[in-house]
């Protein structure tokens, strides 16, 4: 049976994109179905997301794939999942909710209307190669940990628990806002692989990819299957990636940690008021007369401040990780009042200028904000 989204729900929120310097996103409408309003916040969301009912969870799609069952584990650290603070080891895989069900997914088909087949999608993007090797050789089950699908593994796992994909055991409702929203971040992908060459058809012949040829979502597929094409082409080079490269990798999640602390906006509105940003189109070869930065129209001081980007990038990116939760801490205690949050972007933008002064100014006032919340 085909999948198929309301009319209503495809085309609504964001698609997002890859693009060089991260990811980008396609507009659609920030207006959900109904007019529903999310659950805000992490730490209230894996509150809800931590509450399992059910002692065994039956393992199947609606397609009549065949299903497995499995039990649900008892020694889940639910504190350490939302908390962090973890080395990544098997052991402490064990102990996440996704350890419930992801040994199992080899044996899974894929399938983009059930939690688990969309699942295994991620681990088939995830085991790609030749680019899988690109993510280091930390890995869980055969798959790299530092591959930036888990992430979309876990919202997607979060919300399965809390209901936001339907009632229907691990089926996903066709009525469902969020699924339709994760067929663009699962689904899509996998489809964009198929386009690149990457992965046969023949091994994803289960999928309904119906959604996925939706004029909507043509350029997301299209610079889904670009970064694909790009990666294929990175992992056939013979060097790794650098030191540098992976200092600024860490960085940027670093980055994004602090960015969450403040609530800080990434609306169209706010992004046009305040620019993107200086973020540099490649790590080195940054002076003034660099080809890609003239062709990109850069100046001399724009040119300055990407520098400066990335050397912040590089060190943020060597922060301990329970450093980096003291400094959200303190982000978060000193912008907790609203009219802070919305002046946040200032201090952020003068701590990143090469310039001392106004480092020194933006750092006195954020003391400020801190010692009188």
């Amino acid at each position: 049976m085909a999948m198929r989204f309301k009319p209503s729900l495809v085309g609504r929120g964001t698609a997002l994109m890859p693009c060089p310097s991260g990811f980008t996103s396609t507009k659609m409408s920030n207006k959900r179905p109904g007019g529903q309003s999310g659950i805000k916040g992490p730490v209230v969301a894996m509150v809800l997301g931590s509450t399992v009912g059910l002692r065994k969870l039956r393992l199947g799609s609606r397609r009549g794939a065949s299903a497995a069952t499995v039990e649900v584990k008892e020694n889940i650290d639910w504190t350490s999942w939302r908390a962090g603070g973890q080395q990544m080891t098997l052991e402490n895989f064990q102990k996440t909710p996704l350890a419930e069900y992801w040994k199992d997914l080899a044996t899974q088909p894929l399938a983009s209307d059930d939690i688990l087949g969309r699942q295994a999608c991620y681990a088939k993007l995830m085991g790609m190669q030749p680019i899988a090797q690109l993510f280091g050789d930390s890995q869980v089950y055969g798959l790299p940990t530092k591959h930036f699908f888990w992430g979309y593994v876990a919202q997607l796992d979060w919300q399965w628990r809390t209901g936001r994909l339907g009632d229907e055991k691990t089926s996903i409702s066709p009525q469902s806002w969020w699924g339709a929203m994760n067929y663009t971040l699962s689904v899509l992908p996998l489809a964009a692989a198929v386009d690149s060459g990457l992965i046969p058809l023949e091994e994803v012949k289960g999928v309904d990819f119906t959604e996925a040829d939706r004029v909507e979502l043509a350029a997301a597929r299209a610079a889904w299957a670009q970064l694909w094409r790009t990666l294929e082409a990175r992992a056939k080079t013979p060097e790794p990636l650098t030191t540098e490269e992976l200092d600024d990798l860490g960085g940027w999640g670093s980055f994004v940690t602090l960015l969450a602390a403040v609530r800080f906006r990434t609306d169209l509105d706010f992004v046009l008021s305040t620019g993107v940003g200086y973020l540099p189109p490649q790590l080195t070869d940054l002076h003034d007369h660099s080809p890609s930065l003239r062709r990109m129209k850069v100046t001399g001081y724009e040119a300055q401040r990407m520098r400066q980007t990335v050397k912040i990038a590089q060190q943020a990116g060597k922060i301990r990780s329970k450093h980096l939760r003291l400094m959200a801490a303190f982000w978060s205690r000193a912008t907790k009042r609203l009219q802070r949050r919305e002046k946040a972007h200032e201090i952020i933008l003068d701590l990143g200028k090469p310039e001392i002064k106004p480092q020194m100014m933006a750092g006195l006032r954020l003391l400020r904000w801190f010692v009188w919340p």
